[in-house]
């Protein structure tokens, strides 16, 4: 046997028949592939008879040495999957996805590309991907297959506006709210502000004894004076558990506050709402 270094005799070990004319060989590993053999026929008469050498070759079942990860992204972008067959002879790829039934083999095109390679590749993603799991099947020279633990795609959705803030009228000291909404903007958040330069310059706002819901999507002005008249209100619309592009700036929305009419009769003094 020549392991490398020039052939030598077998005596045992992980071999039987090493003096027959059948040699076996017992738990074939890695290590052995290329190994080397020949035999040495000797009898009653001179010289011995060497034989040629016969290689082994050790095909290596299939394996995965890297699984795929999970992975997010925003709605419209890219996403790949990649998964490693380790040292698996010829690996032949296969990949996978769930959508809610059995493991389905990915088609080739429009959106995806590598379905039989180690990497998988979807060129844009959108919502309705948010979910979805895949899959890789290894197979080779030798049996059995195997597969890879699964990989969750997340898609999450850009932020929207699809209800601005109106401009509101109303008299003093009446509660009013200013409400947006963020449609499937995933895990939105809001940041109302008030400006009192009609528009020119924007200031957070914070809940306090004249606001709340300063970072929801419905802002409540409380009990507003008419120093509020005039004040200009807008809400940025992020989502800051994934960033998925710049936030967004509502349209802006004007409050008017009316003084309240006074009524005097009789020594009596009455404040009643403008109609």
């Amino acid at each position: 046997m020549d392991e490398g270094s020039g052939f030598g005799a077998i005596s045992g070990g992980d071999y039987a028949g090493f003096n027959a004319d059948t040699l076996t060989a017992f738990n074939i590993n890695t290590g052995m592939h290329g190994y080397r053999y020949r035999v040495i026929v000797s009898g009653t008469c001179t010289p011995d008879a060497t034989s040629g050498w016969a290689s082994l070759y050790i095909n290596e079942k299939p394996e995965i040495s890297k699984n795929p990860d999970d992975i997010t992204v925003c709605e419209f972008d890219g996403a790949s999957f990649d998964v490693a067959a380790g040292l698996t002879t010829d690996p032949v790829y296969r990949w996978q996805y769930d959508l809610g039934g059995p493991w389905t083999d990915v088609p080739s095109g429009p959106i995806y590309e590598g379905v039989d390679s180690n990497i998988l590749v979807i060129t844009a993603t959108d919502a309705l991907m948010d979910g979805i799991s895949y899959r890789a099947i290894i197979s080779g020279e030798c049996a059995p297959d195997t597969i890879s633990l699964d990989a969750l795609l997340t898609v999450h959705r850009r932020p929207e506006i699809t209800l601005q803030p109106n401009s509101e009228t109303i008299c003093e000291d009446d509660n009013i709210s200013f409400n947006v909404s963020a449609g499937l903007t995933t895990a939105p958040t809001y940041q109302w502000q008030v400006s009192i330069n009609n528009g020119i310059n924007f200031n957070d706002i914070i809940d306090n004894s004249e606001y709340s819901g300063s970072q929801t999507n419905a802002l409540s002005v409380i009990n507003p004076d008419l120093n509020k008249d005039g004040f200009v209100y807008r809400v940025i619309l992020s989502n800051t558990s994934f960033v998925c592009g710049a936030d967004l700036i509502s349209e802006e929305a004007l409050l008017n506050v009316g003084l309240k009419t006074i009524i005097t009769n009789r020594r009596i003094t009455f404040r009643v709402k403008n109609n």
